[in-house]
């Protein structure tokens, strides 16, 4: 089912009976949660609810999972109460932040609740297929990442003499200076960068320019591993070891607009360079 809603994102609603477990997704950002109430008035507050929070899409795909409000399995009456949507969200959020492929709203992890053995396998087995279905409708936030290059896994030295090479093997990004502060330098990584597939094995360092008003490139690290982040072809370069300062190298008289996106150079270029236009020779 589409709604008027945007392209990027998707919006997918887990029902059981009357009960419902959704999450929300724009391709960057993911949000669990319940809502206890009647499945016709939850799917319509509900999703105006959610579509007012991601109103700078256009369209939405909506998927739900449907059981009735009593099964019987394994020859024993059963039916989904809150505690079985409850254990479904805390395991959903736990995986989602062990992934760590979305920014994850939610705030707080509900704790594990208490089932039985047999309710505990049944709700596994429904989280099992809920894992398996989402990526075919391009929800992949749950899923742990499996690096697609680890050019310095083995911690490797960043060179001081680099050898000279036209080949590009440094991803310069502009960098914000609350991200900067707290991922680049902080966290020791950064994304979410969209990477050309032939530029993907060539990359061995990451250096940061900060915008405004430092307007320069700063600093550098090595990138240990490359991984697939969110849902619309992005990665997260995870870095072998510390960014470490150089430069500035200053915007001075470069075109405007030169570094408002990943821009590719050597790392031999950017141990000498000036200023950033002698990072992108003509």
């Amino acid at each position: 089912m589409a709604i008027p809603r945007a392209s990027e994102s998707s919006i997918v609603w887990l029902l059981r009976g009357s009960l419902s477990l959704f999450l929300v997704s724009n391709g960057r950002t993911l949000e669990l949660g319940r809502n206890l109430n009647e499945l016709e008035s939850t799917c319509f507050r509900g999703m105006q609810l959610k579509i007012q929070t991601y109103r700078h899409s256009t369209l939405a795909r909506v998927m739900a999972f449907l059981t009735a409000s009593r099964v019987i399995t394994r020859g024993r009456t059963s039916g989904t109460d809150r505690a079985h949507i409850t254990w479904l969200e805390h395991m959903l959020i736990t995986r989602a932040r062990r992934a760590g492929r979305s920014h994850l709203n939610n705030g707080n992890t509900p704790a594990e609740p208490t089932l039985s053995e047999a309710d505990k396998a049944d709700t596994h087995l429904f989280l099992r297929e809920i894992l398996q279905v989402l990526p075919l409708v391009g929800l992949r936030a749950f899923e742990i990442p499996v690096p697609v290059a680890t050019p310095n896994a083995s911690g490797g030295v960043t060179p001081t003499a680099p050898k000279m090479s036209d080949e590009p093997d440094t991803v310069i990004v502009p960098a914000q200076k609350d991200g900067f502060d707290d991922v680049f330098l902080g966290q020791n990584a950064w994304w979410a960068i969209r990477i050309g597939g032939g530029m993907i094995p060539k990359i061995k360092y990451i250096a940061a320019y900060q915008s405004n008003p430092i307007s320069a490139v700063t600093h550098v690290a090595p990138v240990a591993s490359i991984e697939p982040y969110g849902e619309d072809g992005k990665y997260k370069l995870i870095f072998s070891e510390p960014a470490r300062p150089i430069g500035p190298i200053p915007f001075a008289d470069a075109p405007s607009g030169s570094m408002q996106g990943p821009r590719y150079t050597t790392y031999a270029r950017l141990m000498v360079a000036k200023k950033v236009a002698d990072l992108f020779p003509k």
